[in-house]
């Protein structure tokens, strides 16, 4: 017997158990059952919308979908599925998934897809409204169903592989090598061959045929030969 099928205390479709909300929140007690709205079964499965149902466990940091059967009165058109989940089901903070609109009336699913929290135990939540906005994770209204589920999570596995391959890899070549090459080359060949050829050759040809030969014919001819003929 599925304890989800049917609404509150609805004539012909009384919910087993109602209302089958972890934190006593009541259903709509409007409404005769599959003519109006209700949510008749939830399952929660790992992966996303568009992937194939492995059957596997459902693990933390991973994507799950949560699927709503639900019932919708007329055409649909008039109703809404909000999604919630709780990371601790014994400490129930609800967070907002989304909202879905019936495509057509009558029996359906409806799906959203969400990334698992951390948490052994977690809860998901289906309030399946006719008009409204999803306003709280326990809204009041005649016609609404409100289901929740219970389930267990396994630990991630995937923190521990990530982190310790890249920052490993690529820092160490690029300072290693530049800095070794260029420094001790460069200045080694410039300062020994520029300056030793220019002060050595051209300073010691200049002075020594310019001022050598100049003051010893002027000094020594002059003087000694003009005063011993006036007297």
């Amino acid at each position: 017997m599925d304890l989800l099928n049917g609404r509150g205390s609805v004539e012909s479709g009384s919910e087993s158990n109602e209302p089958n909300t972890a934190d006593g929140c009541a259903d709509g007690s409007y409404g005769v059952y599959h003519e109006d709205e209700s949510v008749d079964k939830i399952v929660v499965r790992a992966g996303g919308i568009s992937d194939p149902v492995l059957g596997i466990d459902l693990e933390a940091g991973k994507p799950a979908t949560v699927v709503a059967t639900v019932y919708a009165y007329n055409d649909g058109s008039e109703d809404y599925a909000d999604f919630y989940y709780a990371r601790d089901a014994y400490n129930l903070t609800w967070e907002y998934i989304g909202t879905v609109q019936p495509s057509q009336g009558g029996i359906q699913e409806l799906m959203v897809q969400y990334i698992i929290p951390d948490g052994v135990t977690q809860a998901v939540r289906v309030i399946f409204r006719q008009l409204g906005n999803a306003t709280s994770s326990c809204s009041e209204g005649g016609y609404k169903d409100m289901d929740d589920l219970i389930f267990s999570v396994s630990e991630s596995t995937e923190p521990s592989s990530k982190p310790s391959s890249n920052p490993s890899s690529e820092p160490s070549p690029t300072p290693s090598n530049i800095p070794s090459i260029q420094p001790s080359s460069l200045p080694s060949q410039s300062p020994s061959t520029i300056p030793s050829k220019n002060p050595s050759s051209t300073p010691s040809e200049i002075p020594s045929s310019g001022s050598s030969i100049p003051p010893s014919n002027t000094s020594s001819s002059g003087p000694s030969s003009k005063p011993s003929n006036t007297p």
